[in-house]
């Protein structure tokens, strides 16, 4: 039953070159419509570090052309739907012309085709990996955290910059250099409940607690945004991801 499971969960993935192969359909969509893609910005690549069995790919899409075609294109993409993808914040910018911007999620696993073998790493108990939906605003709690240390006092966390922030702090987002800051279900993980731009505003709840990000130790912050809650890393070592109020940018 449970090798079941995981091959029902491999059937939603796709493989590494069929990921390929949708961003190659999604500008022949493009082209079919009479639109440009100006714009394909890849953000952080995450992967499921501890098992391998799947990857999530994340994309910012721009693409430029009449208005009406552009509505257009975003009806027919039922066309290129397929499991493993997801297509969300989706909004078309009307001016002389037209902008669409539309964030894609796409779930890639070396295990997205066929039946699974030996060498998929078992899961323990009743878990199955499953890639995440997008969910309604939930208040995600600390209770379970057990790859982070939850302390009120400064978190001992090897590499990462002190923070100048504390509970109840509204920061700005500054994440630029790099694409879209995500809130993630919780620290150190993969699963992403949304994704913010620079200028907005997060409320911190509580941290920092200690976890990491590319291999990197970073701080991260229990954080609110309109509503949903959920964990946002503050910085790397070269950048400030979280700025204060009063300096947007961390100049």
């Amino acid at each position: 039953a449970a090798e079941d499971d995981r091959n029902q969960v491999a059937l939603r993935l796709l493989t590494p070159g069929e990921a390929d192969g949708f961003i190659e359909r999604l500008y022949q969509h493009a082209r079919t419509h009479h639109i440009e893609i100006t714009n394909l910005q890849a953000q952080q690549t995450t992967q499921m570090a501890e098992t391998g069995v799947y990857e999530l790919r994340t994309f910012r899409l721009q693409a430029e052309g009449d208005a009406h075609d552009l509505m257009d294109a975003i009806a027919d993409m039922e066309a290129l739907a397929v499991p493993g993808v997801a297509m969300d914040e989706i909004s078309i910018v009307h001016n002389p012309g037209g902008v669409l911007l539309m964030t894609l999620s796409i779930y890639a696993s070396p295990y997205g085709a066929g039946k699974l073998d030996d060498a998929l790493p078992r899961l323990t108990g009743e878990s199955v990996l499953v890639p995440p939906t997008p969910a309604a605003p939930v208040e995600i709690l600390a209770a379970g955290q057990a790859d982070v240390e939850m302390t009120a006092e400064p978190v001992d966390c090897p590499g990462a910059q002190p923070s100048p922030f504390h509970a109840g702090d509204t920061v700005v987002v500054d994440f630029s250099s790099v694409g879209a800051l995500r809130i993630l279900e919780r620290a150190s993980g993969v699963d992403t409940l949304t994704q913010v731009y620079d200028g907005t505003s997060l409320r911190l709840l509580d941290g920092p607690v200690c976890g990491t990000w590319h291999g990197e130790k970073i701080l991260y912050w229990h954080v609110d945004y309109n509503g949903l809650q959920g964990w946002a890393g503050e910085g790397d070592s070269q950048d400030r991801w979280m700025c204060a109020l009063a300096n947007p940018d961390c100049s």
